[in-house]
C-alpha cells in the first residue's frame, strides 16, 4: 500500500512512501479456505487501485496525488516523496474508497474523486459514495455530490461510484455501479445530466444488448462525443455488453453543457 518512485533510465528505486503497513491480502483466502500462501493475519486490502496523478504545487514543485482504497487521497512531493497532506473522503473497503481513476482540473487546482464505499471489507462507519472535488494545495473539500441510491428494482445491484472518471474544463463525466452515467458541473458538482444504462438496447448492428453495472472503465471523451461501456459482470455484479455513445451539447444549444 505504497507509492514508489523509480529512475526511468536505471530502474533504481528513488523513494517509497507507505500509507498502510502489514496489508498482506490474498483474495483466494477470503472464502474460509486455508492455503500455504495465505497470510497468518490478513490485511484490510486497502491498496492503490487508481493510478497516481502528476501535477505541480503552487510554487512549481512536482506533486503526486494518489487515491487509496481506504477512501484517502494523499499528496506527496514528486522529487522526495515528502508527505504534504491527506484527506479522507470515505470509509473504504475491498472495492474502495477510491477504486479506479481520479481526474485533475489544473485551472481550478482541483482533484475530482469518485468514492465507492460498498460494504465489502473491514471498514467501519457510514458509507459516503459519490463524487468529490478537493483542493490540490491543501486537500480541503471544495464540493461534494453524494450519490443517490439507484438500486430500486435492480438485482444484483450495488450503490457506489467505482469506475474511473473523466474531466474537461467545465464538466466531470462519471458512472455508477447501479448503471447510471452522470455529467456534473466541474465548479459546483451539480448533476446536469443522467442516464440509466441498466436497460436493453437495439444496437446499431442489429444485435439486442443490455447494460448493467459500470465499473473499472469509465466514460471516455473525444471531441464532442462520450463513449461508455455498460455491463461489468465480475464480483457478482450485473453483466451486459453495451457500448453507448453520447454527444455533448454546446451551451448555445441548451444554455449549459450537457449530453444527449
Amino acid at each position: 500500500d505504497a507509492v514508489i518512485a523509480m529512475d526511468l533510465k536505471t530502474g533504481r528505486k528513488l523513494w517509497t512512501r507507505q500509507f498502510t503497513g502489514g496489508d498482506a491480502f490474498n483474495l483466494a483466502c477470503t472464502i474460509h479456505m486455508k492455503h500455504p500462501n495465505c497470510p497468518d493475519e490478513p490485511g484490510p486490502d486497502l491498496d492503490f487501485g487508481a493510478a497516481p496523478i502528476l501535477t505541480t504545487t503552487a510554487d512549481g514543485r512536482g506533486l503526486i496525488l494518489a487515491g487509496q482504497k481506504s477512501g484517502d487521497v494523499h499528496a506527496m512531493v514528486a522529487d522526495t516523496g515528502e508527505h504534504l497532506w491527506s484527506t479522507n473522503l470515505g470509509r473504504g473497503g475491498y472495492l474502495g474508497g477510491v477504486h479506479w481513476g481520479m481526474a485533475l482540473h489544473e485551472g481550478m487546482r482541483a482533484l475530482f474523486v469518485p468514492i465507492s464505499d460498498i460494504p465489502l471489507g473491514v471498514a467501519e462507519g457510514a458509507a459516503k459514495p459519490g463524487l468529490y472535488a478537493i483542493s490540490i494545495d491543501d486537500g480541503k473539500v471544495l464540493w461534494s455530490a453524494p450519490l443517490e441510491d439507484g438500486c430500486a428494482g435492480k438485482d444484483p445491484c450495488r450503490h457506489g461510484m467505482s469506475a474511473s472518471i473523466t474531466a474537461t474544463d467545465e464538466l466531470v463525466f462519471a458512472s455508477t455501479l447501479d448503471g447510471r452515467f452522470q455529467v456534473h458541473d466541474a465548479r459546483t458538482g451539480k448533476v446536469l445530466f443522467t442516464h440509466d444504462t441498466w436497460a436493453t438496447f437495439n444496437s446499431v448492428n442489429g444485435v439486442p444488448t443490455s447494460g448493467g453495472t459500470i465499473d473499472v472503465h469509465g466514460p471516455y471523451v473525444a471531441g464532442d462525443m462520450v463513449f461508455l461501456q455498460s455491463g461489468y459482470g465480475s464480483f457478482g455484479q450485473k453483466g451486459g455488453n453495451a457500448l453507448i455513445v453520447y454527444r455533448i451539447k454546446s451551451k448555445s444549444e441548451n444554455g449549459t453543457n450537457a449530453s444527449e
